[in-house]
């Protein structure tokens, strides 16, 4: 009648994509921690690095905003966008400026098959991952599906890196 229902049912969402993005993104900052390496040996400069994990992160944020509100109702892909990126800036991932930059370019790139492909892999990590949750799976199946194996997919750098020399020569610079 006045909307209350549907003011009540859009925090209750929120609560729980919040909740679900904690528990996704959790072992993916330690994995990311342990697993720095993998990120360096990749050969991708800092530049391309953030893009191809923005890339990815993007995938896990849209992943969890379907799992979270599956008709679309509240988690639009512009309110997802920006809780991306409110949460990697809130996790210290990268910097508010960065994320900005890093995810314009994304956005601008995302008709490129590389791009979809990482957040392809980025939705199928979130999605194992809150299926270990929902079946009461332990940890380590959170932290196996949040690990960092997208970074040495070798086919998917070499593509990742052509797209950056070809189209986005300037994050090269």
């Amino acid at each position: 009648m006045f909307g209350f229902g549907k003011k009540k049912q859009q925090k209750e969402i929120a609560h729980k994509f919040n909740k679900l993005t904690e528990f996704v993104l959790s072992p993916y900052i330690i994995s990311r921690k342990l697993q720095a390496s993998e990120m360096k040996e990749s050969n991708l400069n800092e530049k391309e690095s953030q893009v191809f994990e923005m890339a990815f992160l993007l995938g896990v944020v849209d992943a969890i905003g379907q799992y979270a509100d599956p008709d679309g109702d509240f988690i639009t892909p512009e309110v997802g966008l920006d809780l991306a990126k409110a949460w990697i800036v809130g996790l210290d991932m990268m910097s508010e400026p960065t994320v900005e930059a890093i995810s314009s370019i994304t956005i601008m790139a995302s008709h490129h098959d590389v791009i979809v492909n990482l957040q392809v892999k980025g939705g199928t990590a979130a999605f194992a991952c809150l299926n270990s949750m929902a079946s009461g799976g332990d940890s380590s199946e959170a932290f196996k599906a949040m690990n960092l194996d997208y970074y040495q997919d070798a086919d998917l750098i070499k593509e990742f890196k052509n797209l950056a020399s070809n189209e986005l020569s300037f994050l090269s610079a």
